[in-house]
C-alpha cells in the first residue's frame, strides 16, 4: 500500500488520495449491505411450485430433510429441554443444511426454491445455537413448520 502511495504521490495530492481511501472505507459496507439485502429479499420471497406441481428433490435432500423432521419432532415431544439440547439440535440442523447445500444436485429454479426454505430454517436455527435463555421451543416449532413447507413444495 505504501509503495502504491509513493507511486501515486507525484500524480495526485495526498488529500485527494486520503479522500478516495476514506470514501472507499465508508462506502464498502453500504455496498455489501445493498447486495446482501438483495439476496436476503430474494430468499424471503414466496415459494413457487413447478408449473403447479411439486419440485422433484434428489435423494440426498430428501434424506436430510427427513432427518431434520425426525429430530425436530422428537424435540417437540418433550416438555422441556436443557440449553445444551437446543444447541445440539441446532448443530444437527446445521449439519443437515450444510450437507444439502454442498452436495445436492438440484439445479435452476428447484435449487432456488429449496434455498428459500433452508434460509428460513436457518433464521430459526441461529437463536437456538446461541443458547440464550428465551423460550426455544417456539423456535423448534417454527423450524418444524418450515420443514413441513418443504413437503408442500417438493416430492
Amino acid at each position: 500500500m505504501i509503495e502504491l502511495i509513493k507511486k501515486i504521490k507525484g500524480k495526485i495530492n495526498l488529500t485527494t488520495l486520503a479522500l478516495v481511501l476514506f470514501g472507499f472505507v465508508i462506502l464498502l459496507p453500504v455496498f455489501v449491505n445493498i447486495f446482501s439485502g438483495q439476496r436476503e429479499s430474494f430468499l424471503l420471497k414466496e415459494l413457487t411450485l413447478n408449473n403447479g406441481s411439486k419440485w422433484r428433490a434428489d435423494e440426498l435432500t430428501r434424506k436430510n430433510m427427513e432427518e431434520m423432521q425426525i429430530n425436530v419432532k422428537n424435540l417437540l415431544k418433550k416438555e422441556s429441554h436443557s440449553s445444551e439440547e437446543y444447541t445440539n439440535a441446532a448443530l444437527l440442523l446445521e449439519k443437515n443444511i450444510n450437507e444439502i447445500t454442498e452436495k445436492s444436485i438440484l439445479e435452476g429454479q428447484a435449487r432456488e426454491e429449496l434455498y428459500k426454505i433452508l434460509y428460513k430454517i436457518m433464521l430459526e436455527v441461529k437463536p437456538l445455537k446461541k443458547g440464550l435463555s428465551d423460550p426455544k421451543k417456539e423456535y423448534i416449532k417454527s423450524v418444524y413448520d418450515k420443514i413441513e413447507i418443504f413437503y408442500e413444495y417438493f416430492e
